[in-house]
């Protein structure tokens, strides 16, 4: 029996769903004291901004696309 494949996110894009993930890794670096973790938390939410911006570069957005 094949299993079903969990799908997330369809009502958000993908740039919608990295500013989720960064806001939600700030959320809990705040809630920790520092250390290796807190930092962790902080870099990957830097790197999901990062993509953001390249995404930014990169992608066109389909309101540029439409004529």
């Amino acid at each position: 029996m094949a299993q079903a494949r969990h799908q997330t996110g369809r009502d958000q894009s993908f740039d919608e769903r990295l500013i989720e993930c960064a806001r939600e890794a700030r959320r809990q670096a705040q809630l920790l004291p520092d250390g290796a973790l807190r930092d962790a938390l902080l870099e990957k939410a830097r790197q999901y901004e990062a993509q953001i911006e390249i995404n930014a570069l990169f992608l066109p957005r389909a309101s540029e696309t439409k004529h």
